[in-house]
């Protein structure tokens, strides 16, 4: 049986292994994914919501199993006040990744813009003019 620093160890080893045998062409394409991610996220801080839409399609075509291009393209489309494509968004994402903790915040993001607005218009005010209790209940 091996100690807990002696299997540390061994895990530290196998994980580092396990790094040098990916192929290169995959960590290329997490690092063009990376890229594109910090791009899409510059463009959006920049207001150009149609290039950083580009730069997340790019990404989610490089990765079409990951959630994580999806998940930015419906949020970008929520910020953006296009609900109409985050909701078309959710959708495949529901389709294809029912499970994934990406979907649940759509999901949450989708709702809040959408059923939960007026209540979270509320919810600010009330906290502007200082009634708390109010807007916790």
């Amino acid at each position: 049986m091996l100690s807990r620093r002696r299997l540390g160890t061994v895990l530290l080893v196998l994980s580092c292994c396990s790094a040098l045998l990916l192929p290169a062409s995959a960590i290329a394409a997490d690092a063009a994914v990376s890229e594109l991610l910090r791009s899409a996220r510059l463009w959006e801080t920049s207001g150009r919501y149609d290039l950083a839409l580009q730069s997340l399609q790019k990404a989610r075509l490089t990765q079409a199993d990951s959630p994580l291009a999806q998940l930015r393209i419906g949020l970008l489309d929520v910020r953006a006040d296009q609900l109409k494509h985050a909701a078309e968004v959710l959708a495949q994402m529901q389709a294809r990744f029912p499970q994934a903790f990406e979907t649940q915040q759509l999901q949450i993001a989708y709702r809040v813009a959408t059923q939960d607005r007026m209540r979270m218009a509320s919810v600010r005010r009330l906290l502007e003019i200082q009634q708390f209790d109010q807007a916790l209940a």
